[in-house]
């Protein structure tokens, strides 16, 4: 899976964010990318925004893992694809004991 960093007020555009805003946003996704690398060790780690189905400045990142593919598109692909088996009850990508346990083990680096 992948998490999402997302600012707490309403903003669209990376333009609007205040100076202040910019900087603690560019240090929380530095130190986050740094714990999932410390708890997951992934081989890569993307982080990426869209904002157009959801009109909000938010982050997605995304630990490359062995087991998934190497390349944006298909790394995208793989991601919705488990995602839809999951919606779907067909193959669950960790259990929610054990994805507490990673989001807690995450929190722990972040301090």
């Amino acid at each position: 899976g992948y998490l999402i960093i997302k600012l707490k007020r309403h903003c669209e555009h990376l333009a609007e964010l205040t100076p202040e805003e910019a900087l603690a946003l560019g240090s929380l996704i530095q130190r986050t990318s740094l714990a999932l690398s410390k708890v997951i060790q992934p081989d890569k780690i993307h982080v990426c925004s869209w904002g157009e189905e959801v009109k909000h400045i938010h982050f997605h990142v995304i630990p490359r893992t062995k087991d998934m593919p190497v390349g944006n598109l298909k790394l995208l692909i793989h991601l919705r694809m488990k995602k839809l088996l999951n919606q779907l009850g067909l193959n669950q990508w960790v259990s929610d004991e054990e994805a507490a346990a990673f989001a807690a083990k995450v929190r722990q680096e972040l301090g």
